[in-house]
C-alpha cells in the first residue's frame, strides 16, 4: 500500500505589481517553512494575479499565513487558501473547464473594483481575462473566469449583486 500524499496549500491573491508579488512569496515562504510546490504569475490589465502551491504546511500555519498575505500583498488582499492532495488526478476532482463570462456595471474607482474582483478568488475562480471601460458615472468589467461549474457561477452571480458598488451582472458560458 503506498504512503498517503501530503496536503499542498494554495494561495491566490492579486498585486499591483510582479515585484510586490514576488516579495510576498518570499516572505511567505521564508516565515513557513514549506517547500515551493508551483508558482504562477498572471498579469491581467494593471494588476498582477498570482497563484502560490506550498506542500508541508500545517493547518493552522496555512491559515494564519493565508491571512497574513491577504493583508499584505501589495494592497491588495483578495487571498484565499485551498487544500488539495498532491498529484490528484482522477477526473472526478477536475473543476469543470466551461469558461464562465462575468459582465458587470458597477461605480467608478479603485475600491470599487477591488471589492468586486475579490470576490472571484474568494470562490476558487480562476480568472483567465479581465476587461475593463470606463461608462462615465459607471464601469463597465469582464471578467472570463474557469473552475466554475453552474451551481457555483450562479451562487457568484448572486453574490456580486448583493455588493453595494455593483448595479447590474450577467453571466454566460462560452461552449
Amino acid at each position: 500500500m503506498s504512503e498517503p500524499l501530503d496536503p499542498v496549500s494554495v494561495f491566490t491573491f492579486a498585486s499591483p505589481h510582479p515585484q510586490a508579488a514576488l516579495k510576498a512569496v518570499e516572505d511567505l515562504l521564508d516565515r513557513s517553512g514549506g517547500e515551493l510546490a508551483g508558482l504562477r504569475l498572471r498579469p491581467t490589465g494593471q494588476l498582477v494575479e498570482t497563484t502560490l502551491r506550498v506542500a508541508g504546511l500545517a493547518d493552522r500555519a496555512a491559515d494564519a499565513l493565508g491571512e497574513r498575505l491577504a493583508s499584505r500583498a501589495g494592497g491588495l488582499g483578495a487571498a484565499r487558501r485551498a487544500r488539495e492532495a498532491a498529484r490528484m488526478t482522477w477526473p472526478s476532482n477536475e473543476p469543470d473547464r466551461k469558461p464562465w463570462l462575468f459582465l458587470i456595471e458597477m461605480d467608478r474607482g479603485t475600491d470599487a473594483l477591488l471589492r468586486t474582483l475579490g470576490a472571484f478568488p474568494a470562490r476558487s475562480a480562476e480568472v483567465t481575462r479581465l476587461a475593463l471601460s470606463d461608462g462615465g458615472a459607471t464601469t463597465r468589467l469582464e471578467v472570463e473566469v474557469m473552475g466554475l461549474d453552474d451551481h457555483r457561477a450562479d451562487h457568484l452571480r448572486r453574490r456580486l449583486m448583493e455588493s453595494v458598488v455593483v448595479r447590474s451582472v450577467a453571466t454566460g458560458w462560452r461552449g
